[in-house]
């Protein structure tokens, strides 16, 4: 990618993003983790995004930090916890207690959310998804048992 006269190479790169009202803000550096990058159709997401699904990039825990206050934390299960700013509501993190070396963040809290396309993988837990919704896309579609991170945190979601 060239910025002007710099290359910025996936170690220099660093993609930065935050709340709605910029209370929680942070940054990662280098290349999001692709194999867990994509859309999650399943039904704790709807609600807490309060969409169809939603978009997430997944960072090495080891590139990313808060850089401006400090989101809330909600345990949403028993295999994972969702990070949010208590000021304006806003999804920033989700974290599964199984993989700790994974950040994810919503592609909507993020800078350059329009460049995210490239990093998209999947769609998972494809059983959740909204009827109504079409797709236009070729990605890949799996349900939640066929989700390695899913089977690792030990949560396959019902259909019902």
């Amino acid at each position: 990618m060239d910025h002007g006269s710099v290359v910025m190479t996936d170690q220099s790169e660093k993609w930065t993003g935050g709340c709605l009202c910029g209370a929680v803000t942070y940054e990662a550096k280098g290349s999001p983790d692709k194999k867990n990058c994509g859309y999650c159709h399943c039904r704790m997401c709807q609600k807490a995004y309060g969409n169809g699904f939603t978009a997430f990039i997944g960072f090495p825990a080891e590139t990313f930090r808060i850089t401006r206050g400090e989101p809330t934390i909600y345990r949403a299960s028993n295999v994972g916890e969702r990070g949010f700013c208590a000021r304006c509501g806003s999804p920033v993190i989700m974290r599964y207690a199984s993989l700790p070396e994974i950040i994810w963040v919503y592609v909507g809290t993020m800078d350059r959310a329009g460049e995210m396309d490239r990093y998209m993988t999947s769609h998972v837990c494809i059983e959740g998804e909204i009827p109504w919704l079409t797709i236009h896309d070729d990605l890949p579609r799996e349900r939640s048992d066929e989700v390695e991170t899913y089977a690792a945190a030990g949560l396959v979601v019902d259909e019902d």
